[in-house]
């Protein structure tokens, strides 16, 4: 899984989408939020979790 912030300066979603097309089996996330703001918003921490225990 590649998560990104549409709002991310530094990590632009373009960035994203070439790991995405690099990386098998790999499923893309954009939230709505900056570089790190994420790491706050328990909805995300839902979709990691819900990712991992699929693996």
């Amino acid at each position: 899984m590649v998560f990104n912030g549409m709002y991310d300066g530094s990590m632009p979603v373009s960035v994203q989408e070439i790991m995405v097309k690099n990386i098998p089996n790999c499923r893309a996330e954009v939230v709505e939020h900056g570089h790190g703001s994420w790491f706050f918003d328990s909805k995300l921490w839902d979709i990691v979790i819900e990712f991992l225990k699929k693996e």
